[in-house]
């Protein structure tokens, strides 16, 4: 294990490299073996690896995205490419503590957060990429390394959000526009309070819709923004196709 100097990480996703506040990343392996009878080891097993990342940031530092569900056997536009460097206290080998895909992720997520009138808002995006499970050829024979898939489309895109601004862009959504209305709308509420000297809560509406932007999320520096409150979360599914294209 390795303990990962933090001002000393540098991010950069399409480009931007201020404003970052956390990043994690993961290299996923998942091995799914071939039980037989007679042996208490597999026939083969087979081995698919999958890229992931999150990351949040100051509202606006990365740039907002348009989406738009698939009508054709073609890759997804909802993607940012990203680059981690960081530096170790240990002796890490650099691929463990690097992270370069070297071809954009695709977004699985988004979500904006201002919890407080008085707070900056805060995005966070979650990011997957389908890669071949051995490019170098480096596994035993046993194993069937599955390879990257030939197209990821994107599905559509639902979230919701809930806000004191008038505008929702504000909380970083867009919805679908072109129908009445806008979004496919539909709103419920919550609330909560507790007992206490000051015995304050909150209550909020709900508003559930279908998504053709994320991002760009208000920060909250704003004169017209301060003191405003709102969350958003949506999700954009994608789904890798193993087809002749």
């Amino acid at each position: 294990m390795g303990v990962i100097i933090g001002s000393a990480t540098v991010v950069t996703i399409d480009g931007q490299r201020d404003g970052f506040q956390q990043i994690s990343w993961s290299v996923d392996v998942q091995p799914e073996r071939m039980w037989q009878l007679g042996s208490w080891g597999p026939y083969r097993t087979k081995v698919t690896k999958t890229l992931s990342c999150n990351v949040t940031t100051y509202a606006g530092v990365l740039n907002a995205v348009n989406l738009s569900a698939a009508t054709s056997c073609s890759d997804s536009t909802a993607s940012k490419s990203i680059v981690i460097t960081s530096n170790a206290c240990t002796n890490v080998p650099a691929d463990l503590r690097n992270f370069n895909p070297g071809t954009p992720m695709f977004i699985n997520s988004y979500s904006y957060s201002k919890g407080d009138p008085q707070s900056f808002g805060t995005e966070s995006w979650s990011f997957q990429l389908w890669v071949h499970a051995d490019p170098d050829g480096t596994l035993d024979t046993h194993f069937i390394p599955i390879p990257a898939p030939n197209v990821i489309i994107q599905g559509i895109t639902e979230g919701n959000y809930t806000m004191d601004f008038t505008d929702t862009t504000k909380v970083g959504i867009t919805p679908y526009a072109g129908v009445s209305p806008p979004g496919y709308n539909v709103s419920g509420s919550q609330g909560d309070v507790s007992a206490g000297p000051t015995s304050m809560g909150n209550v909020n509406e709900i508003t559930y819709c279908i998504i053709s932007r994320i991002g760009g999320g208000a920060l909250g520096d704003d004169i017209n923004d301060q003191g405003k409150t709102g969350n958003s979360q949506a999700t954009v599914p994608h789904t890798p196709l193993y087809i002749s294209v």
